[in-house]
């Protein structure tokens, strides 16, 4: 990844969760919650977790949440 493009990570992730991702990978936190984020059950959680700074159990309660949001479509008729 370009440096560009993870300063715009770390500023979008500093806005939302208070802290840069970079920050909360050096210290194996995770940006959602504080809690550590060393263990994973799977190595897409892994993979997730180094783009995002999410821990894997933030990343299935956003899954879970993004999964019932139905996007509205103005062109839809019943």
């Amino acid at each position: 990844m370009s440096s560009e493009w993870l300063r715009t990570l770390d500023s979008y992730a500093n806005e939302t969760y208070g802290q840069p991702i970079s920050s909360a990978i050096l210290t194996g936190r995770c940006v959602s919650c504080g809690k550590p984020a060393r263990t994973f059950a799977t190595p897409d959680a892994e993979v997730s977790y180094i783009r995002t700074g999410v821990c894997e159990p933030c990343q299935h309660a956003q899954t879970s949440i993004s999964d019932k949001i139905i996007p509205f479509n103005q062109n839809y008729r019943t």
